[in-house]
């Protein structure tokens, strides 16, 4: 199992429909790979977090292999840009 997470930092000038689409276009690609465990995604609602990351995006793959499928995804790369044009900030970690 992979847990591939975004942790992501949307300033006040990301108007929520940006950021839902933005996040929309990662989640449509999540439905075109085979071993997707769960995906979650939402804001950071943690009253203790400073760290300036305001949303989180979780994907659990069953195998490194079906995460480097997603990441080799026809759209991947065009949906990646998206989120990172209206994010201030993306921190990736599996």
């Amino acid at each position: 199992m992979i847990r591939h997470t975004l942790l992501l930092q949307f300033g006040a000038g990301a108007a929520p429909p940006e950021r839902d689409a933005a996040l929309q276009s990662l989640i449509a690609l999540c439905d075109r790979v085979g071993e997707v465990a769960s995906l979650a995604y939402g804001p950071d609602v943690d009253p203790r977090a400073r760290d300036g990351f305001t949303h989180a995006f979780v994907v659990v793959f069953g195998s490194e292999e079906a995460r480097d499928a997603f990441q080799a995804l026809a759209g991947y790369a065009a949906a990646l840009e998206r989120l990172t044009e209206v994010a201030e900030a993306v921190q990736v970690a599996d």
